[in-house]
């Protein structure tokens, strides 16, 4: 095809596209598909039998012996099907707890059949997740500090909150939300005091300060580190309380570059405490809440069970 005849081709589809009241460009375009297999990757990661939507139970521990298995009666009650009425007996001592199955029980730990299991967390952090995995059923366990306490966190593959879930509603994409901000780092080191959903204190490091304007105000957010260069946010906005979750929403940035960072509100998402009681998740930082209303990315989830 010749330079004329191809310069014809794109005058006619911009012809058609003005007389049909279209005004996506081929930037919009990109934009709209990239957000649609970002959606799909997270819907995906929603229903991951080992994600969040999976958490069946939180058990904050202190020091002694307790029963632990599928009854009701049991110190320690572990949801799932094919669990033991009673697993056995777990031992807690400080940042340890090791659990001995009763007569007949054999668990999985770290993949390997026993009847015995050292948990440990090898981090003196507050927030902190084990390593070693107990599978006995449908059900996982393993130990967590969170808030400098110890505790059992537990999930199991058919919970009715991943069985049933229905997708994370979203308000409809819109351009208006997103912008570029501008990026400036905190002092190295520097941590800020933040509480979770239980109310507990956390101690966070900050990454610095995100300056932006969006519908026409000017806006401030304080953003955490990611391990990959990209920047973490808790934020409320005038919809967080009624049309979005009330512990607010996170965001996910790019890597900062020469000071500049993309915020894209349509990548908004719900914290897992908006499905998920047994979830421990932060709560935004003081000042981190938007003076316009969000109606980007996503909105209060519904229930899926009771």
């Amino acid at each position: 095809m010749s330079y004329a005849s191809r310069n014809l081709c794109r005058r006619v589809v911009l012809l058609a596209m003005i007389v049909s009241g279209v005004t996506t460009t081929l930037a919009d375009d990109q934009w709209d598909a990239d957000l649609a297999t970002w959606i799909q990757k997270r819907d995906q990661t929603l229903r991951d039998s080992n994600g969040w939507l999976a958490v069946s139970a939180l058990h904050y521990l202190q020091d002694g012996e307790f029963s632990i298995g599928g009854g009701k009666d049991c110190d320690i009650h572990v949801p799932g099907q094919s669990v033991p009425q009673l697993i056995g007996r777990l031992t807690v001592s400080g940042s340890e707890a090791m659990l001995t199955c009763s007569e007949g029980v054999s668990i999985r730990c770290n993949e390997k059949p026993t009847t015995a299991a050292r948990l440990t967390l090898a981090s003196d952090a507050a927030e902190a997740d084990g390593a070693d995995l107990i599978t006995v059923g449908t059900a996982t366990i393993f130990l967590i500090r969170r808030a400098g306490l110890p505790a059992l966190r537990m999930k199991d593959s058919m919970n009715p909150l991943l069985r049933n879930f229905a997708g994370e509603q979203r308000f409809a994409p819109d351009r208006r939300f997103v912008t570029t901000a501008r990026f400036t780092p905190a002092a190295p080191d520097l941590f800020q005091t933040i509480s979770n959903i239980r109310g507990d204190s956390l101690q966070v490091p900050v990454a610095g300060t995100l300056d932006f304007e969006l519908e026409g105000k000017r806006c401030r957010l304080t953003a955490t580190p990611e391990s990959d260069g990209r920047l973490f946010i808790v934020f409320r906005d005038q919809t967080t309380g009624h049309e979005t979750y009330s512990g607010g929403r996170f965001l996910l940035t790019t890597v900062p570059d020469e000071g500049k960072v993309v915020l894209d509100f349509n990548r908004a998402v719900n914290p897992p405490c908006a499905w998920n009681q047994w979830t421990t998740c932060p709560l935004p930082a003081a000042g981190n809440t938007l003076p316009v209303a969000v109606r980007a990315g996503a909105l209060v989830p519904k229930k899926s069970v009771p």
